[in-house]
């Protein structure tokens, strides 16, 4: 019988799914775009690209494009990443006033090294150039930033994201200064996510997340929008420090959806409902009052590879509710 082999250097990408992101990278930049995930036959390799714009005028679409492209290997026990990333980002205060604007780029490099099938360390570092401005003052240096993770995940999928299990990450990092050889702040995040079903295809979700940014330059934390405080704006919460928790109940509302044609029969998916609250804030010394919010969202998983979520919610400060209703359109999978 003759011999097969599969030559790794010449693996073929497929679009595995795509998504909107809302992320907070440690020690380095929380923002929102969208992200396009490829991977080969087996799933050894990833390319995952990046993308999003903060131009204000046509004049400002190339200078003001932020891009990444990363490539994950983990076809050996030990996985490795390498990426590339280009940001350009204004930022305000919590009031809504001018800070600074940022132009940066640079690479990354990540080692994945499991413990068994459902723990795993991760070490990851960034070296990227900064270029900061504000309206008296400007910054031009090199800084790196690195981190190392304990992950746990034991969660089991459905169409639109966990069903049951339970992931975590515990997260220390730090961020320097390299021409002038000076910690900037220090970096600390947990994030605990557990799934309890409750039929074959519902479960109640639950989400805590803490971080912090501790330190002289520690740079601001912003969050909000449709995968953190649902009806809020994502840059709507800022501080040093961060804490959030989700709830919801998730339900299916229509198992899948089957279009029969004249010349075959489509699937258009499934749609699926949540009932959520949400509870969170954020400070840079003394912790603000919470903030919450309530509602409903549905998610419509279409083809396996990218969900639409509508989330209609209520916002609140614990002592009265808000009479307007937001509702955000978002891509991606459920936390």
């Amino acid at each position: 019988m003759p011999e097969t082999s599969i030559e790794e250097d010449n693996a073929d990408f497929a679009l595995d799914f795509l998504q909107a992101e809302a992320v907070y990278s440690p020690g380095f930049k929380s923002g929102v775009g969208s992200s396009i995930y490829f991977t080969d036959m087996l799933s050894d390799q990833h390319l995952v690209v990046s993308l999003s714009n903060t131009a204000r005028s046509w004049s400002e679409l190339l200078k003001r494009m932020n891009a990444g492209v990363a490539y994950y290997n983990l076809s050996r026990r030990v996985n490795y990443g390498l990426g590339a990333f280009h940001y350009y980002y204004d930022y305000y205060d919590a009031f809504g006033y001018y800070k600074y604007t940022e132009h940066l780029y640079g690479g990354s490099g990540t080692v994945i090294i499991p413990v068994n099938r459902f723990y795993r360390f991760e070490v990851g570092t960034m070296i990227y150039r900064l270029h900061r401005r504000d309206d008296i003052e400007k910054l031009n240096t090199n800084i790196t930033s690195n981190y190392v993770s304990f992950v746990k995940d034991t969660s089991l999928w459905v169409s639109t994201g966990p069903i049951e299990g339970a992931r975590y990450n515990i997260t220390i990092g730090n961020n320097m200064d390299i021409n002038k050889w000076k910690k900037r702040y220090m970096v600390y995040s947990f994030d605990f996510r557990k799934y309890f079903r409750l039929s074959r295809m519902s479960a109640y979700a639950v989400r805590a997340i803490f971080l912090a940014n501790n330190g002289d330059d520690a740079e601001t934390i912003y969050f909000g929008g449709s995968l953190g405080m649902r009806g809020y704006k994502f840059y709507e919460f800022s501080g040093k420090k961060l804490f959030l928790v989700n709830q919801e109940v998730r339900f299916p509302i229509i198992d899948e959806i089957h279009l029969r044609l004249p010349f075959g029969d489509t699937s258009l998916g499934t749609i699926r409902g949540a009932l959520f609250i949400d509870v969170g804030s954020a400070w840079d010394d003394k912790i603000s009052k919470l903030k919450g919010s309530f509602g409903l969202g549905l998610r419509w998983s279409l083809g396996g590879f990218v969900v639409f979520r509508l989330d209609i919610a209520k916002k609140t400060d614990f002592h009265s509710i808000s009479e307007d209703t937001p509702i955000r359109f978002f891509i991606g999978y459920d936390y």
